[in-house]
């Protein structure tokens, strides 16, 4: 006849007949894994929490860095071009 082991029987050590069932073993291991009632892991959740938030505000960051960029070197490029031609049309340079 197969014994039944408790959970709490196989953690306190008390072995009486043939031993601790392998399965329940296996299943106080999962339980283990699972949740150990433990906060020694707080702060490393907090980081794992905040990260994706963090990756995501340093990219928007730089495309956003790179739009303002572009834009503001086209308009410079753009205004170089207009004052090329206005030169070579022989029109006064813009006010």
């Amino acid at each position: 006849m197969r014994r039944v082991w408790s959970s709490a029987r196989l953690l306190r050590g008390d072995s009486t007949g043939s031993g601790p069932d392998p399965w329940e073993a296996a299943n106080v291991q999962e339980q283990w894994l699972a949740y150990h009632g433990g906060m020694e892991n707080f702060w490393l959740a907090v980081a794992w929490s905040i990260l994706p938030t963090i990756g995501v505000s340093v990219v928007f960051f730089f495309v956003l860095r790179g739009i303002l960029r572009f834009d503001r070197t086209e308009r410079k490029v753009h205004a170089r071009i207009e004052a090329e031609e206005r030169a070579a049309r022989g029109l006064p340079p813009r006010p």
